[in-house]
């Protein structure tokens, strides 16, 4: 996952189903604020500000 600050939009908000559970995503531009969900099971990558985190199952908020 990768957010673009610099897009149009001002939020956006992505909801999946997968075959492991419900992948989230919601961010909003005006305080640069990220909320994730990940299934148990499944890792992410997050990059932010030409940084790279991979996260593995849980909530996050940054």
């Amino acid at each position: 996952m990768e957010p673009d600050f610099e897009a149009p939009f001002e939020h956006f908000t992505l909801s999946y189903m997968s075959q492991y559970g419900e992948l989230y995503i919601d961010w909003k531009r005006l305080n640069s604020k990220i909320k994730l969900k990940i299934p148990v099971g499944v890792r992410a990558i997050l990059r932010l500000y030409n940084k790279e985190l991979i996260l593995g199952s849980g909530e996050y908020e940054f």
